[in-house]
């Protein structure tokens, strides 16, 4: 039998370096070098329930996975889709609700189904916004100050960056501030620009 966790974009990278920071192993049958093939990428998360309903439908996957971002709808609404989904496919199984934990649901076969629900079940937001909360303590003062510059870049310049993308701008901004800049957000983890723990 075989696992899966569905993901937007390139999220896994992200994913996996937190997890590995956080001391967790790899999943049964995965290494470093297989990892990647525990992941699927839906690539937009409006493709992500269609991947979810072929996982369903797939009896090879005994765990089944889903990382997406709440973004301004929030979760409760983003996991209705995901309710329905599961209500078709087994109508057994009575969907929990959100809670911070995320959601864990075992269907009738006993087969496992894990959805987080960026940033923590709870909150709008997305990646970039649980990101913030695992940023250093000796950080933090940088990230202040990138927040007041990203206002003033945006009040000079007529809003330039959108309400939706702003936390986006804040993380991005205080990566090209590191004494090595720019560098991709799973390797930033990996740095230690986040530690992978909640503050």
């Amino acid at each position: 039998m075989d696992q899966i966790c569905i993901v937007e974009g390139n999220d896994s990278h992200v994913i996996s370096s937190i997890l590995k920071k956080r001391g967790f192993g790899f999943p049964n049958s995965f290494s470093e070098e297989t990892i990647r093939d525990f992941y699927k990428k839906a690539k937009s998360v409006e493709r992500i329930p269609t991947l979810f309903k072929a996982a369903l439908e797939n009896s090879v996957y005994n765990n089944i996975g889903i990382v997406l971002d709440a973004n301004q709808i929030g979760p409760n609404r983003r996991y209705q889709a995901y309710k329905d989904i599961l209500v078709a496919y087994d109508s057994k199984i009575e969907p929990p609700n959100v809670n911070n934990n995320g959601i864990s649901i075992t269907d009738s076969t006993g087969r496992k189904i894990g959805i987080w629900i960026m940033p923590d079940n709870k909150s709008s937001g997305y990646l970039e916004h649980f990101l913030e909360r695992i940023i250093p303590t000796e950080n933090k003062k940088k990230l202040e100050y990138v927040k007041e510059v990203v206002e003033k870049y945006n009040s000079k310049f007529n809003n330039a960056i959108s309400d939706s993308e702003k936390q986006k701008a804040y993380v991005y901004s205080y990566l090209a501030l590191q004494s090595k800049p720019g560098m991709p957000l799973g390797q930033a983890v990996t740095a230690n620009y986040f530690n992978g723990k909640s503050s």
